[in-house]
């Protein structure tokens, strides 16, 4: 019986992306689908904007509260969002 064991090598279990434990976190609030999507779009946005650099390099040279700022003020001139 040993002979047919299937033996698989053990996998590191890797970290979630941001992206799919924001859906998780929507899923479990039970957010319609609608929800969900505007979420993701704008945090994406988020990232984009500042370069996909984690946040934890940022806050060396600014507050987190000023990263959030540009962002706005990037939508306010760019986007023409008020």
């Amino acid at each position: 019986m040993d002979a047919f064991v299937l033996h698989l090598p053990l996998m590191e279990a890797q970290p979630r992306k941001l992206l799919d434990q924001v859906r998780d976190q929507i899923w479990l609030k039970h957010y319609s689908y609608c929800t969900e999507q505007t979420y993701v779009y704008w945090i994406r946005r988020y990232i984009l904007f500042h370069q996909k650099r984690h946040p934890g390099e940022s806050r060396i040279t600014m507050p987190p509260t000023s990263l959030i700022e540009d962002f706005q003020r990037h939508l306010q001139s760019v986007r023409q969002l008020h």
